[in-house]
């Protein structure tokens, strides 16, 4: 499980992103004009003209030929016909494009067909040649592609082996694409038939993109080179209550993307679902409005909701070319400030034995009663033992936390969470452990680990304990710094997945990962704090939903120092971090503390003192701002705390 291919270079992995990054220019967004030819037939049909290649050729003309259209519009996907059409003077559409600084994609799905033992459910056809077809269309100038799949919402579907089968689909079609040089633009739609609220159109949506991202990072796709083109979350087209609002659907639709899509995805381009031109237009205006953790673009991949009111003032006629052009203009600019957050609507448009335990209790009350500790502190996670302790006074520990402005933990979890809570404790910590060799972690380890952290994550919840999820990848091992990476990025990437299917409340949570680290016993150079900081940053943005409010790393067997350094690396750098990303640390904070006092209580103060230093210290990694100036880092601090196969 350890091992696995890079397929893709340095060099393409930046042509995939810049060309993405292109496509979602702050203010732009993309024309759908991929209809086929049978789509087409519906439409030519309602204008009272003849389905022929001709008109077909002379509407995608009118389109692609709109003066200042690279203003407003980005980039163009294209059914296979249009891709290699051409303009009355002879030059290619995609020519005509380029010229024009928008990029060319095409369409390469081949259609939905029925899939079998689904209750009218189905999948996308088109995946026998794909890799030809994508070199071909690479090298005729194409930099994008597009694959539709769709789901619809009823009483038996989603089914299982639908949301598995078209997130298998997606990623094969993805991972094909950029291994040809093309930008995948990924399209799970969840159709808008039916009679469904929005709410459960949210839930839908965020399980079709959950189990669409875990089968992405099964395939290695690599996700700063892709976009998504997923519907928006409203009401089935049938519901019978009131219609939510366009604010209403903003921040369901945000919501779910901040729950099941990675911050690593560079953006997201809606489709309109059959919505009007202006509901399409307001809802993505509604959407780039929100105060909230948006770390992808959110822009437009319309295709009737640029296109309605063009096609109808075209009607056919080569005299009604620029009348067209204009309206089509006019949507895409209106679609140009939604895309911004500032469009204002166009009124004319439609989270042991007794003497032991006393010794551990003297360590507890050090801990928990060093002066001003909550200034760096905010909570504590307890083993059960020390959750019920007191300190010399008779006061509890957890009323001593609590007097202090911090909050309480535990280490343990089964049916007594309800009595945790009501003893005091607002937060829960439950740990699991994989190991890196050839062989791990195996499949049936990454979900049984995942399923029963959802478990418990969902327990916690129900009682009012907010659960920090802990998947620990060991240090152990020969193992590099890109292979800790990617394990790190599989490891998280099924965990969030069990989450989401056992409704775990992602707001409502804190996650407790390993950084991303060589192994212990790796021979080669080691990795700098800025380079564990870059490969840990970039495993949370490729598979932690924006939904998760903060990162609280475990330390993992590195020194004191080396647990601040590269926490404050993390936060020096630069990009998509839409969450808190802290410590929470047990060794790494105790260790010269521990050290300093001896057991001996002259030195408590000493100890303290020792401890809130260490607390700063990683208080200011938290923000970015440690600099070990000053003497800080001690021989105790330097010195590695590693444990083989630690457990505790």
């Amino acid at each position: 499980m350890a091992s696995y291919s890079q397929f893709l270079t340095k060099e393409k992995e930046d042509e995939l992103r810049h060309i993405a990054q292109s496509i979602v220019a702050p203010g732009k967004g993309i024309l759908a004009a991929d209809e086929s030819t049978g789509s087409m037939e519906k439409k030519m049909k309602a204008l009272g003209c003849e389905n022929s290649e001709e008109n077909r050729r002379k509407y995608r003309q009118l389109l692609f030929t709109t003066p200042d259209l690279n203003k407003s519009i980005s980039g163009v996907i294209m059914f296979h016909e249009t891709f290699y059409q051409k303009t009355d003077d002879g030059t290619r559409f995609v020519d005509v494009l380029k010229k024009n600084n928008i990029i060319p994609g095409i369409k390469v799905d081949k259609g939905v067909v029925p899939m079998a033992g689904t209750v009218g459910e189905g999948t996308t056809q088109g995946m026998d040649d794909l890799n030809a077809r994508c070199a071909q269309y690479k090298k005729d100038g194409a930099q994008f592609a597009k694959w539709r799949c769709v789901h619809k919402i009823s009483a038996t579907t989603p089914s299982h082996m639908a949301l598995v089968e078209i997130a298998e689909v997606l990623a094969r079609y993805a991972s094909i694409c950029q291994q040809n040089g093309l930008v995948p633009i990924v399209e799970p739609e969840v159709l808008p038939d039916g009679e469904h609220d929005i709410d459960r159109c949210r839930k839908i949506t965020e399980t079709v993109l959950s189990y669409c991202y875990r089968a992405l990072n099964d395939h290695h796709v690599y996700l700063e080179g892709t976009l998504l083109k997923p519907n928006m979350v409203t009401a089935g087209a049938s519901f019978k209550g009131k219609k939510p609002s366009n604010d209403e659907i903003g921040l369901a639709t945000v919501t779910a993307l901040q729950r099941a899509v990675p911050p690593a995805v560079t953006g997201v381009v809606f489709l309109s679902g059959g919505q009007s031109e202006e509901e399409a237009t307001l809802n993505l205006n509604a959407m780039n409005k929100l105060d909230t953790k948006k770390p992808w673009a959110l822009t437009f991949s319309y295709g009737r909701a640029l296109q309605a009111s063009c096609m109808a003032k075209w009607g056919g006629k080569d005299a009604n070319v620029k009348d067209a052009q204009g309206v089509l203009s006019q949507r895409a600019q209106a679609n140009s400030l939604a895309a911004l957050g500032k469009y204002t609507g166009d009124p004319n448009a439609d989270k042991a034995a007794h003497q032991s335990l006393s010794h551990e209790n003297a360590v507890f009350q050090m801990l928990f009663t060093a002066p001003d500790l909550n200034k760096y502190i905010s909570g504590v996670i307890m083993f059960h033992e020390t959750f019920y302790q007191k300190a010399d006074d008779g006061t509890r520990f957890v009323d001593v936390l609590k007097k202090q402005g911090t909050t309480q933990g535990m280490d343990d979890l089964n049916a007594r969470c309800a009595k945790y809570k009501k003893d005091g404790a607002q937060f829960a910590k439950w740990r699991c452990v994989h190991k890196i060799s050839p062989v791990t972690p195996s499949h049936m380890a990454l979900v049984e680990i995942a399923s029963v952290l959802a478990r418990y994550a969902s327990i916690c919840q129900q009682n009012g304990l907010v659960p920090i999820v802990e998947p620990e990848i060991l240090p152990d091992g020969p193992h590099n710094l890109a292979t800790c990476q990617k394990v790190t990025e599989t490891v998280l990437s099924y965990c969030y997945r069990a989450l989401n299917d056992h409704h775990v409340y992602l707001e409502g949570t804190l996650l407790k990962p390993n950084m991303v680290t060589a192994g212990q016993s790796y021979e080669g150079t080691k990795p700098t704090p800025r380079e564990i900081g870059t490969a840990t940053v970039t495993a949370l943005q490729r598979t932690v939903p924006t939904a998760v409010p903060g990162v609280v790393f475990l330390s993992g067997g590195q020194s004191e120092e080396e647990a601040t350094v590269n926490l404050n690396a993390m936060n020096q750098i630069g990009g998509r971090k839409p969450w808190a990303l802290t410590f929470s640390y047990g060794r790494a904070l105790q260790a010269s503390c521990l050290a300093k006092w001896g057991g001996m209580d002259e030195k408590v103060k000493a100890a303290q003192a020792v401890l809130l230093q260490r607390a700063k210290a990683n208080s200011e990694a938290s923000v970015g701002k440690y600099f070990t100036e000053g003497g800080l880092s001690s021989s105790t601090a330097s010195k590695s705390l590693f444990v083989e196969n630690h457990a505790y």
